[in-house]
């Protein structure tokens, strides 16, 4: 995903001078956080790509993904790297035209890239849907979250599970609440993600019979 430094999430001069003085070493350089922070995107440390989930999350999905499965996105990016290279497939809605010409540039083969305009309650939240077969992750992490949780359970396929980022935010509670309510349970990973040295939380949403084996 896109994402822009907020100023609030970032050291003063000397405490980042301090953080990196320790180089390779630390757990923060072990896991390529140092990294991810320096080149302002999310890498891994051997500079690969990783989405911008929390550390926790990304140790939790890794070992589960599989060639088998096939993930929807709302959003692309780096995520979109990501899963290319540990599932079937992957399908990228996206609302930024830019954004998305950028993506096409490198995309792999298994990767589909889908534009809908940014409209509220518009075609973008329905993209999953619209794709006429069903997924088995699908990722709500771009545009009208909220909207995107209402449809996303129509393209899962019955082991189907949606990993939901930023989850913690007050303005994607409606979204959270829907999914609870219709029949969903919730597993939030907590922590810092990629470069960012923040609290967020990723959490993850399934049913009984999943693709995750929660």
């Amino acid at each position: 995903m896109k994402f822009i430094y907020p100023i609030s999430s970032l050291f003063s001069l000397r405490k980042i001078r301090s953080l990196l003085s320790f180089g390779v070493k630390g757990y923060l350089a072990e896991i390529g956080w140092m990294e991810a922070y320096r080149a302002r995107v999310p890498l891994d440390n051997n500079k690969q790509p990783l989405p911008w989930f929390t550390y926790s999350f990304i140790d939790f999905m890794e070992p589960r993904l599989s060639d088998t499965l096939h993930v929807f996105e709302y959003g692309s990016g780096y995520s979109t790297r990501y899963f290319s290279k540990r599932v079937a497939s992957v399908t990228s809605a996206e609302h930024d035209r830019e954004w998305l010409a950028a993506g096409m540039k490198d995309k792999a083969e298994n990767v589909t890239l889908v534009h809908y305009e940014g409209t509220v309650d518009g075609d973008y939240c329905r993209a999953a849907m619209l794709q006429n077969k069903k997924f088995d992750i699908i990722l709500i992490d771009g545009f009208d979250r909220n909207n995107c949780c209402k449809h996303a359970a129509d393209a899962l396929s019955e082991q189907g599970v949606i990993i939901f980022d930023d989850s913690q935010l007050e303005k994607f509670q409606e979204g959270v609440a829907y999914l609870k309510q219709a029949g969903f349970k919730m597993l939030p990973f907590s922590g810092i993600s990629p470069g960012l040295f923040y609290r967020k939380e990723t959490s993850v949403f399934y049913r009984p019979t999943n693709c995750f084996a929660i």
